[in-house]
C-alpha cells in the first residue's frame, strides 16, 4: 500500500498544496495500523492525512468488495493449478468454473482439495469430456473438459472466479455510491481510535481502483452520500493523477 499512500499523497500536494503556500511539510508515520497515514503542516495547520482504496463493490446484505471475494479463491486456484496443471494428460485442459462468495471456505477448501487429487491421479477427466456440474464443499462447481488443445503444462488446468447472482449491482451510480460510503465510514471509525487527537483538520484521500467509476460519476453522487461529516476533505485520485475534491 505504500506505493498508493506515495502516489496519492504527490497528487493532492501538487493539486493542493504546491503554490499555494510558502512552506510546507508532508511527514509519513510509520505507526503499524493507526491512522493517519500522514502529516502535512502548512499556514500554522496541521493536517492528517489517511489515504485508502476504492474498488468494486459486491452488492448483499452488507458491502464488500468484489476484491475480498475474489482474491482468496483465486490464490486457493493458483496454488491447486501449480499443483496439479502438469499432472494432465496433453491435449486435455480443464476449467473449473466457480461463483463466491463461498459460504463455508474452509470446508470448500478441504472437499474440493480432496476432489482434485482423486479427479487428476485417477485420470477420471478422460472420462468426463464436456460438461460437469458438481457439489463440492456446498458449492456448485461447473467444469469444461476439452480434448484437442495443445498447451504448455502449466496452462492445462485453468478456472474462472465470478461473483453469485443476487450478489451483482447493476446500478453503475448505486454500485459506485456504495463501495465509496463503506470505504469513508470504515476510515471514520479507524480515525476516531487514533491516537492523534489533537488534528487541526483531517482529510482522506481515495485512489479509485474501480474501472467503471469516473468523475462524473463520483459528481453525481457528491450530494447523495449517506456518511458522516468527519473528514473535512475527501480526494478522490485516479491513476492519471487526477484529483477531484469529493467534500
Amino acid at each position: 500500500m505504500r506505493r498508493d499512500e506515495s502516489f496519492v499523497t504527490k497528487a493532492i500536494e501538487n493539486a493542493f498544496i504546491k503554490g499555494t503556500t510558502p512552506s510546507y511539510s508532508i511527514e509519513p508515520l510509520f505507526d503499524g495500523n493507526d491512522p493517519p497515514d500522514y502529516l502535512i503542516h502548512f499556514d500554522n495547520v496541521e493536517i492528517g492525512l489517511e489515504v485508502t482504496r476504492c474498488g468494486a463493490y459486491v452488492s448483499g446484505e452488507n458491502p464488500i468488495s468484489r476484491e475480498s471475494v475474489t482474491t482468496p479463491i483465486h490464490l486457493f486456484m493458483k496454488g491447486i493449478q501449480k499443483e496439479y496443471s502438469k499432472h494432465v494428460e496433453e491435449p486435455y485442459t480443464i476449467t473449473f468454473h466457480l461463483q463466491g462468495p463461498i459460504s463455508h471456505f474452509r470446508k470448500f477448501k478441504r472437499e474440493f482439495s480432496k476432489f482434485i487429487k482423486g479427479f487428476i491421479d485417477n485420470k477420471t477427466y478422460i472420462e468426463c469430456h464436456g460438461h460437469r456440474e458438481l457439489e463440492i464443499g456446498d458449492e456448485v462447481v461447473k467444469i469444461s473438459i476439452k480434448g484437442n488443445r495443445e498447451l504448455s503444462p502449466n496452462h492445462r488446468l485453468l478456472f474462472n472466479i465470478g461473483i453469485k447472482r443476487g450478489y451483482h449491482n447493476s446500478n453503475i451510480q448505486e454500485h459506485v455510491k456504495k463501495a465509496l460510503e463503506s470505504v469513508i465510514n470504515n476510515k471514520i471509525e479507524k480515525m476516531k481510535k487514533s491516537k492523534h487527537t489533537n488534528l487541526d483538520k483531517k482529510w482522506l484521500g481515495i485512489l479509485n481502483t474501480n474501472p467503471i467509476a469516473d468523475q462524473y460519476i463520483y459528481d453525481e453522487i457528491d450530494r447523495d452520500i449517506n456518511a458522516d461529516q468527519y473528514f473535512d476533505k475527501i480526494f478522490i485520485i485516479f491513476d492519471t493523477g487526477e484529483v477531484f475534491e469529493f467534500v
